[in-house]
């Protein structure tokens, strides 16, 4: 029987024998994971977060964390078979995921003493998988909830977007820029809540990025 890993690469393969030269489309893998197939002939795994479908046929994002949220209500094409995996896309709404958390520490000097001020910026990768547009603007400060696992909430200082406008089947980065950091012991992921509604998804998600992928610089200035 052929490993996980091959398995992984046989779907993608597959897929890519679709794809013209200059192509590139998120895919789910045979065993869950979220894959990026480009038409140059390479792939990237997006994430480290599984898909399934479980006993109510609801789809669920499986996290590295120990945690899993819903995505939809789609039901697999074989109700009698409760592991079908299913494309994101499969529920006409947005995939979203962190592409990436970076912890940012600026260091001000004064007159007696060092203050240090950080930040949170969370890549939000929005790939609109929906039939309608999804409308950008900065009402999206007040609509996201960065927070870590620990339950610790942080402000949103500003989002920062090249396009106001996403079309189907287009993607774009947000990134989200949340004033403040959580102390690094004991907090095993840093999360980002989207509200229904907010970015081309049914269901609010809570997305996450597990501590070990957290990078973190000092910086000059934000």
């Amino acid at each position: 029987m052929l490993g996980s890993q091959k398995l992984v690469l046989l779907s993608v393969l597959f897929v890519l024998l679709g794809l013209s030269a200059s192509g590139a489309e998120v895919v789910i893998s045979d065993d869950g994971r979220q894959i990026q197939i480009n038409g140059d002939g390479t792939w990237v795994q997006l994430s480290k977060d599984r898909y399934a479908i479980n006993a109510a046929g609801q789809r669920i994002r499986l996290k590295p964390d120990g945690t899993w949220s819903l995505l939809g209500d789609a039901k697999p094409a074989n109700s009698s078979d409760q592991t079908v995996l299913t494309p994101i896309s499969a529920a006409l709404e947005s995939t979203l995921f962190l592409s990436k958390v970076e912890i940012l520490k600026r260091r001000i000097e004064r007159a007696k003493s060092t203050h240090a001020e950080v930040r949170t910026v969370y890549h939000l990768q929005v790939v609109n998988d929906s039939p309608a547009d999804i409308t950008l603007d900065n009402t999206l400060s007040a609509k996201l909830l960065p927070g870590s696992s620990s339950g610790a909430e942080f402000e949103v200082i500003s989002v920062r977007f090249a396009t106001d406008l996403i079309k189907p089947g287009e993607r774009e980065t947000i990134e989200v820029i949340a004033d403040g950091a959580p102390r690094w012991f004991g907090v095993k992921a840093m999360t980002l809540e989207v509200p229904a509604g907010v970015l081309g998804n049914r269901q609010s998600r809570v997305l996450s990025k597990i501590m070990s992928d957290v990078e973190r610089r000092n910086v000059d200035a934000f």
